[in-house]
């Protein structure tokens, strides 16, 4: 949980649940009206009681309002026995991803080796957004970039696209400046977000200034200092001051508005920004990390994905949920537990099994009779064992591998020697035959994977991906001759 800065002085628990709870059961139909903007919680006239605010895109008397076809907001609302007091202030949004020009060119705008959270990125028919995070997609371990729905993704994109850093505003050498793939996104209630897997880049882990890597996540409350880094603004400071907000931005055609469940930054007085800006356009994407008296932490606060339009003078920001982002993308903060092998240190890579979709397109694992699922040895919810670049599916009866799938990439290929043969301590010994099967008799220990396969890559991942082969798992008997 996030360290508060301040602690909410006005409503009691029970209050503050049931507007939140009120918001989620009617915020969206507020929204419908073509004035309303968002609804959220936040303080009265900016320090008084907390109350449920409102942002309309034009703030007129009630005499005015009739023509431009809107209607009165109420002054109370009755929520479970409370009488809650409302406010009503003049605001429009827009996604942060409009570039905004900036003179000169700095690292975050440039292609990276390794690529770090901060720097510009984009579908490759998009402009640029930021890097939000390096996260670990949860069923496969993969290393993942998480930005926003409409950075990755976008109007014209879909699963399995590809991805490019920087984005193509910043250097539009498309071919060469892949880093993955999309490989998951959400626009909605939930969120504006998304993640790409990553595919042929180092990364590294570490926010670009802020110098810290996500590890918590927190569930923020009004008066919160947090900090970002972005593509165009770097890093800026704010305070949370309104939470449980529902938004309604237009995305464009075909998507057009839809309503975006998050909270509002301001501007920290204590940190204002150089130039006033809390984010500008391509700062999409950015995490907002808790500060601590100015100090970053390592702890999510929110997914940057959204700012003031352009004639607005209340500068702010619009953040995404992290667990509701977390939950509908299906990711997390850190690479899969690497259990210890025989003793050896821990993993430097996800051991994240074969990757279906290493081609391009869709190779999937053979499906399996239902006799062949009972028998196989379970990892997890999987029904195959991942290791570095291939994945097993092991007979728990015969206690030798039903088949193997293995990636390859001949372009990154590296030559390694022997390593020794080694039960896999993740699994059952039970299920494995150790080294007594090819003892006193004509058998040798075969690959299935082959070893030279799986060897590519940075040194010490084919390193990994070699010393995974000569786990009993991938080797059957075979004769001598």
């Amino acid at each position: 949980m996030a360290k508060k800065q301040k602690k909410s002085n006005g409503a009691p628990k029970k209050r503050r649940l049931a507007m939140k709870r009120y918001i989620r059961a009617h915020g969206t139909k507020f929204l419908q009206d073509q004035n309303v903007t968002s609804i959220g919680i936040g303080r009265k006239n900016g320090d008084g009681d907390i109350s449920i605010v409102f942002t309309v895109a034009d703030k007129q008397p009630p005499s005015a309002l009739e023509s431009l076809g809107t209607k009165l907001l109420p002054e109370t609302i009755e929520i479970e026995g409370f009488t809650v007091a409302t406010d009503v202030l003049q605001r429009d949004f827009k996604t942060s991803y409009s570039i905004v020009q900036a003179a000169g060119k700095d690292d975050r705008k440039s292609r990276l080796d390794p690529f770090c959270p901060g720097a510009s990125v984009s579908h490759f028919l998009g402009t640029a957004g930021t890097v939000g995070a390096i996260v670990y997609e949860a069923d496969t371990g993969a290393p993942c970039i998480l930005s926003n729905w409409h950075v990755l993704h976008g109007n014209q994109g879909e699963v399995g696209d590809k991805i490019v850093q920087p984005g193509p505003h910043d250097d539009n050498d498309i071919d060469s400046n892949g880093c993955g793939e999309l490989l998951r996104s959400h626009l909605g209630v939930a969120g504006d977000c998304a993640i790409s897997r990553v595919r042929g880049r180092g990364f590294d882990p570490v926010i670009h200034e802020l110098g810290v890597t996500p590890d918590q996540i927190a569930q923020v409350d009004l008066d919160d200092q947090v900090v970002k880094s972005g593509r165009t603004t770097g890093v800026t400071y704010g305070l949370v001051r309104r939470t449980d907000v529902v938004v309604k931005i237009d995305y464009g055609a075909p998507t057009g508005k839809v309503s975006v469940g998050c909270f509002e930054i301001g501007v920290d007085p204590a940190n204002p920004p150089a130039d006033g800006e809390v984010s500008r356009g391509g700062d999409s994407g950015a995490l907002w990390m808790i500060a601590d008296d100015s100090e970053p932490t390592n702890i999510f606060a929110g997914l940057h994905f959204a700012g003031e339009s352009s004639d607005s003078f209340d500068e702010h920001a619009l953040a995404c949920y992290p667990n509701s982002v977390r939950e509908k993308l299906r990711f997390d903060l850190h690479p899969p537990e690497h259990h210890c092998m025989d003793g050896e240190a821990q993993s430097l890579f996800p051991r994240s099994g074969f990757d279906e979709r290493f081609l391009g397109l869709s190779a999937p694992l053979p499906n399996l009779s239902r006799s062949i699922k009972i028998d196989a040895v379970n990892f997890g919810r999987r029904q195959t064992i991942p290791y570095t670049h291939f994945s097993v599916c092991l007979s728990a009866k015969r206690r030798l591998a039903r088949f193997v799938a293995w990636n390859i990439d001949g372009a990154q290929k590296v030559v390694l020697g022997d390593h020794s043969f080694r039960i896999d301590t993740r699994i059952d010994a039970i299920h494995q035959f150790d080294n007594t099967l090819y003892t006193e008799n004509k058998l040798d220990r075969g690959h299935v994977a082959r070893r030279a396969d799986l060897a590519w890559g940075p040194v010490d991942e084919a390193k990994q991906a070699n010393k995974d082969s000569f786990f009993y798992t991938n080797i059957v008997p075979q004769h001598e001759r």
